[in-house]
């Protein structure tokens, strides 16, 4: 199939995708005895608001981080809904969650807001559950105004405006190799413009988060991705198990593993100055 024949199917069936994202949306509903583990992500920080604050209609508020470039650490939650999520210190939510996607694992997407004020955050509930989001998946969202397409080998994915989450498994019987090349389009005028290009590698043990947003400096759609690994818990433990005996053969107590003599230098903050532009999801 030609490049030019792939985007005119594109085109027919960006209606479709938006119709399909639209029928996905969450609509289960959590009672009393409801137990969700709670992970965040942020696309873009509003200002100094790295952290929201949890409740469902108590007094007790649950702070929890917002991190740019890595997975928050899970965190419980139990009770009914709707999950009220407010900045800080305020006295009024800026969002309250009425309908969770699954009843065990949940993922928050803020997206910052450049438009509303009071609501720093646009909320997107995310099914968290390997069930959904299996390892070896890249889950995009395109916050573009205008229509993302992505190539490799012989296949081209649709991104419309606005897309997301779209689920998407690059299998090697599609591009040849486990490293492979893709390209990126942006739809400007009814005509497939590249944006960038690049190798992408297949790796089972490893899924993604994809944003696509237009960088404000350049008018240009560029994107970003946040990647966690699998990690074996069994192997974890047996390495632990395994370091420890080896560290009683060598008479050294357990007290004492891990421990320096001396002060530790602190790293250095790599998450400094990191944050993308703001990516208002279009309307």
């Amino acid at each position: 199939m030609t490049l030019s024949a792939i985007f005119v199917f594109l085109t027919m069936a960006s209606a479709l995708t938006t119709l399909n994202a639209q029928e996905a949306a969450p609509s289960n509903t959590a009672d009393s005895n409801n137990k969700l583990s709670i992970r965040t992500l942020c696309v873009g920080y509003q200002k100094e608001i790295r952290a929201v604050d949890l409740s469902n209609g108590k007094k007790e508020r649950i702070s929890i981080p917002m991190y740019d470039d890595a997975f928050s650490p899970p965190f419980s939650h139990s009770g009914a809904l709707p999950i009220h999520i407010s900045i800080p210190g305020a006295e009024k939510p800026f969002h309250s969650i009425k309908s969770i996607p699954n009843r065990s694992n949940l993922l928050i997407l803020f997206v910052s807001s450049a438009k509303k004020s009071g609501k720093p955050y646009t909320v997107i509930t995310l099914d968290d559950s390997d069930k959904d989001f299996r390892y070896g998946t890249r889950r995009m969202f395109n916050f573009c105004k205008s229509h993302i397409a992505l190539r490799f080998g012989k296949k081209a994915i649709s991104l419309p405006s606005g897309t997301g989450p779209k689920n998407v498994v690059i299998k090697e019987s599609q591009v040849g190799e486990k490293r492979f090349a893709i390209e990126f389009y942006q739809k400007e005028k009814n005509k497939w413009k590249r944006f960038s290009a690049t190798r992408w590698t297949l790796n089972p043990q490893k899924r993604s988060v994809i944003f696509f947003y237009t960088n404000p400096r350049t008018g240009r759609p560029t994107y970003r991705s946040v990647a966690e690994y699998y990690v074996n818990p069994a192997l974890v433990q047996n390495k632990f198990e395994q370091n420890n005996k080896a560290a009683e053969d060598a008479g050294i107590s357990k007290e004492n593993i891990g421990k320096e003599e001396g002060p530790v230098a602190k790293p250095a903050d790599e998450n400094k100055n990191k944050t993308i532009p703001k990516a208002q999801p279009p309307t």
